[in-house]
């Protein structure tokens, strides 16, 4: 299950972002939508609104809307077309909207998982903020998902260097031998306790682009496999 804005599109930098950078990340995208798609089922959640997965792609990776219907990769909304009462219902007691509304859809996109793949023993989480681990983490631990493993990526986010930097102009855009991973992966399963605390370690697997696509994340996910 994947994110979108700042996971597979370059929502915040790409405005920012050089026509060679949108283009690598653009491919990398691909590359791991594709491995993802050899694996198992492969599904979009995000709290975009109608209409702007297909603007972003026009903008920053035009062809990713060919690779999505050619994968038959479904697209969740998770607040376009919510009754009035679940949205306050997310809004409420300083809950994070996100978490609650990415949880609602992530349990139908999970229930779909288990039909099209019975044999399925994980489900994965790719994004950039708490709120992806956090509403596949309820999912699985409140619900019947018959002893799913759930595994969380979490995108680190970055900002690039200021412009007096020492590291700026053309230097900060190349990998940084030794550099930490960009990418923090939490594991729990959905037949234990809703109690208990997902074991988390960082993925240590190489260099890093400092500028903030997050190109070489992706490129870390995909090796995964």
């Amino acid at each position: 299950i994947f994110d979108w804005d700042d996971t597979l599109c370059p929502t915040t930098s790409g405005d920012t972002a050089e026509a060679g950078e949108l283009q690598a990340h653009a491919l990398v995208a691909e590359h791991l939508l594709r491995t993802a798609s050899r694996l198992g089922c492969v599904a979009i959640v995000s709290m975009a609104g109608r209409g702007w997965i297909e603007e972003s792609t026009r903008k920053y990776m035009p062809g990713m809307q060919a690779v999505l219907e050619e994968l038959q990769v479904p697209v969740t909304l998770s607040r376009v077309g919510v009754p009035w009462r679940r949205m306050r219902e997310a809004c409420s007691d300083d809950r994070d909207p996100s978490h609650y509304l990415k949880q609602r859809s992530m349990r139908g996109v999970v229930a779909d998982f288990r039909r099209c793949a019975p044999e399925a023993r994980s489900v994965i989480s790719v994004g950039d903020a708490e709120a992806e681990r956090l509403a596949l983490q309820d999912v699985l631990l409140r619900q019947p998902c018959g002893g799913l493993l759930g595994k969380a990526v979490k995108l680190k986010r970055r900002s690039p260097p200021s412009p007096s930097s020492p590291r700026s102009s053309r230097r900060w855009r190349r990998p940084c031998p030794g550099s930490r991973s960009t990418t923090t992966t939490s594991t729990w399963n959905s037949a234990a306790s809703s109690s208990c605390t997902p074991c988390t370690h960082r993925l240590e697997t190489g260099p890093r682009y400092p500028y903030p696509l997050p190109t070489r994340a992706l490129w870390e996910v995909a090796a995964l496999h």
